[in-house]
């Protein structure tokens, strides 16, 4: 039977280890067409959705599963957003410039009739307005020609996150990969929880079978 597991970048290197404790020493890395395979001596096989052929060692793997590079994390939500720009390599990585602010946003109501129109659109400026912030923030930490990343991550409301990514300069962004990620209320904190969160590796586990005793 096998199970998902989805592991940080700064866990990786102590789950293989620990699957191989579970499992046996790893004895194979091969490209497959499921992906790459990570095999072990008693049948253990761990697969990632991603082929990279030419790697044989552990080492090598980590290095091409957590490549150096370069970020922008643009989180929104009603009522707050969190832009930053930011650098990362193997487990690690660095918050360069960011900025996080709030506004609030009305929630939905059951008022019928001509209130919940006045309600409706009272909450769609709201929005507008925490978009028009965002972007805003966006200049303050890009700048007005942000260039070229290798990761963009985005996280929130739907809506925001695209409102603020379709206007300047995030509009003018270029990234090599875009990752949308679940996240609670934009803090600080938050942008290292959703780049951490794009970053981590998912892994397919099918586990040795039980060993019989003596």
């Amino acid at each position: 039977m096998s199970t998902q597991v989805n592991v940080p970048p700064q866990r990786l290197q102590r789950w293989f280890d620990g699957f191989a404790a579970r499992n046996g020493a790893i004895c194979s890395i091969t490209a497959e067409p499921e992906g790459t395979v990570v095999a072990t001596v008693r049948g253990a096989r761990a697969v990632l959705p991603i082929e990279l052929p030419g790697i044989t060692d552990l080492p090598a793997l980590i290095a091409a599963l957590l490549p150096a590079g370069t970020g922008v994390v643009a989180l929104v939500r009603r009522g707050g957003y969190s832009i930053a720009r930011v650098e990362y390599d193997g487990a690690h990585h660095r918050v360069t410039a960011s900025k996080t602010g709030s506004r609030y946003v009305q929630g939905r109501t059951a008022a019928g009739g001509q209130s919940q129109q006045r309600f409706a659109r009272r909450r769609a400026n709201q929005a507008a307005a925490l978009a028009t912030a965002a972007a805003g923030a966006a200049r303050t930490v890009l700048g007005d020609v942000p260039g070229a990343v290798d990761l963009l991550v985005t996280g929130g409301d739907l809506e925001l996150v695209r409102a603020v990514c379709t206007a300047q300069p995030l509009r003018s962004l270029s990234a090599a990969r875009t990752i949308a990620v679940e996240v609670g209320e934009p803090r600080r904190r938050t942008i290292d929880d959703a780049l951490t969160s794009a970053r981590s590796v998912r892994i397919l586990v099918t586990n040795a079978p039980a060993q019989e005793g003596p």
